[in-house]
């Protein structure tokens, strides 16, 4: 659901918030703080050795 919501709610810039809204998504709080990258970056790692363990 992160990855999605990311995905969603990222404009082309790629900047990054420290929150995202839990009802609309939207990114809130503070803004290119260095954790939420490095959040984003071990979510994608974690998910991506994952799918290589499952086959896809």
């Amino acid at each position: 659901m992160f990855m999605a919501m990311v995905r969603a709610h990222t404009p082309a810039s790629g900047e990054l918030s420290e929150q995202f809204d839990q009802r609309s998504g939207a990114q809130t709080s503070a803004k290119n703080l260095t954790w939420s990258y490095a959040a984003f970056v071990t979510a994608f790692a974690a998910r991506r050795a994952a799918r290589r363990l499952i086959g896809h």
